[in-house]
Parts: C-alpha cells; structure tokens; sequence
C-alpha cells in the first residue's frame, strides 16, 4: 500500500506532535517548578530572593517561553493530524491552543518585566507598594496567578477538541484517547 502526499505528511505532523507533546510537557514542568519557587509573599521578598538567585530565575523564565512557542507547534501539528476527520473542530482546538500559548507568552513576558523591576533600584521606587504587589499579583508564579488558571481554561477546552477527535480517528488507540479527554476534563 503506497500512501498519498497529503497521508505522509499527517504522519509526519503527527509524529512531530508527539515529541512536541513531551517537550513542551518538560519545558512547563521545568520551568513552573523553578519560577515557583521564587514568590515568597511581599513584593519585597521576593524581589530578595529574585535577586539572589538571579540567573536561576532567568532559565525558569527562559524555560516557559521556550514551552510557550513549542506550544504553537504542537498546535499546528494536532491540527494537522486531526484535519480530515473534521476540519472546522480540528480549527476551533487549534484556536484554543493558540490563545493558551499567548496568555502564557503574555505571562512571561510580565515575568521578564519584573525581573527588571526587581533588579532595578530606579524602577521600583516608580512604584508605590500597593502597585508593586498589583504587579505581583498578575504573575505570582508557578499556578498561582489568575493568567495560569485562564490559561488553563482554553488549553483544557482545545486538549478535549483535540482528543475527541483522536477519539474518532483510528490514529490513536481508543484507550489513550479517551484517557486524554477525561484527563483533559480535569483541567476545567
């Protein structure tokens, strides 16, 4: 049985996929339990331990990102993969994923602002100590923050899309993929 063009580059997304899968798993991981670590409380601790171990902080923040932009190609290569079952809800899970991995790119990128603001004398004293701890709010870190829990919410949304139609497609053994759906049921 020879395949199509279109059948070898599924494959090929699929596959692609799946190692995206783990490493943006990894790179999550890594980088949620190192940032995480970090806030303390007060905008004042933990800009101390910020700054002690400043280098740490920029690899867990380095790490999100690198997991944030993986993000995008494991999305772009589920979409693939699950197309020609149904196109316009392999489109709308992409879409989902898509959103995930810019609220958490937006996230970052407040983590990298306020890294600057913790190792810049002249930048936090701009800021009053309400505004600071506002500030803080936004990225507390890890699974803390409002952003990693609306985050959440679109990636469980686009993961149950995906997987129902993994699901429907003889792509993926009927026991993994219902493991995915009821696993991705978990994160709402």
């Amino acid at each position: 049985m020879t395949l199509s063009e279109t059948q070898t580059s599924q494959i090929a997304f699929a596959r692609a996929a799946g190692f995206m899968f783990l490493f943006v798993d990894l790179a999550d991981t890594v980088g949620i339990s190192i940032t995480g670590r970090f806030y303390a409380g007060t905008f004042a601790e933990t800009a101390h331990q910020i700054v002690g171990a400043e280098l740490l902080y920029r690899i867990g923040q380095s790490s999100l990102l690198v997991g944030s932009l993986a993000t995008v190609l494991l999305a772009m290569g589920l979409y693939v993969a699950v197309k020609p079952i149904d196109k316009n809800l392999a489109l709308l899970a992409l879409l989902f994923r898509l959103v995930e991995a810019t609220i958490f790119g937006v996230t970052n990128f407040i983590g990298f602002a306020l890294l600057k603001i913790y190792t810049s004398a002249d930048l936090s004293d701009a800021f009053n100590a309400k505004q600071l701890s506002a500030l803080l709010s936004l990225n507390s870190g890890g699974t803390k923050g409002p952003a990693f829990n609306i985050a959440g919410l679109f990636f469980s949304i686009g993961s149950i899309l995906f997987f129902y139609l993994f699901l429907r497609s003889n792509y993926l053994p009927k026991f993994v993929s219902t493991l995915g759906l009821l696993g991705s049921l978990l994160g709402l």
